[in-house]
């Protein structure tokens, strides 16, 4: 227990001096730091830059701060930020990557430092992951098109390879158009 009057005599001499605190002694001294690691595979992708800036202003409500890796989907930058956040004692790490390798969850799975994945997931990984619902969510949208009157509706899609969004998208598109009658025609497809 500290006394009100060394308490104040204390808060006073901080203000006087404009102290600050050694965020990096700190770190040291508890084993961890107030950054969150995020790595995206591209930033420029406006729902994952929408994504990041919830993120930030979260973070920053709870103290927290964001360290932001852009990968450009490099494999490689992408585990240089993992080997940079887990030195700089990140309290976590959020992970935005475009898809997962059997590399990737050997990296993952061997960080000392709680992480979340995405949108991605795979059958090895020993973390927790949020996948978004990206069959029936391109299913519904084609199924609202068509109740609005659309007949030829095309489709952007990402690579098939990419098995939590662009295989997931396409299957969800080609059976909504399936369900209704539709014929899938192959022309309406393209490939971002």
């Amino acid at each position: 227990n500290i006394s009100k009057g060394v308490q104040k005599r204390v808060n006073s001499a901080v203000r006087k001096l404009n102290y600050r605190v050694n965020l990096r002694a700190k770190s040291l001294a508890q084993n961890s730091t107030n950054l969150i690691g995020v790595i995206a595979a591209d930033i420029a992708n406006p729902p994952i830059s929408k994504f990041i800036d919830a993120l930030n202003a979260r973070f920053h409500e709870k103290g927290l701060g964001i360290l932001l890796g852009n990968s450009r989907n490099d494999i490689h930058k992408e585990f240089e930020f993992l080997d940079l956040l887990t030195s700089r004692k990140a309290r976590g790490i959020i992970y935005t990557g475009e898809k997962i390798s059997d590399e990737h969850v050997k990296k993952l799975n061997s960080c000392n430092i709680p992480i979340l994945v995405i949108d991605q997931d795979h059958e090895k990984l020993n973390i927790p992951v949020i996948v978004f619902d990206n069959y029936q969510a391109s299913y519904d949208v084609v199924k609202l098109l068509l109740a609005r009157g659309h007949r030829e509706i095309g489709f952007i899609s990402c690579p098939t390879e990419d098995k939590h969004a662009g295989l997931l998208r396409q299957k969800g598109y080609r059976d909504a158009l399936s369900d209704n009658g539709i014929p899938f025609n192959k022309s309406l497809l393209q490939y971002a």
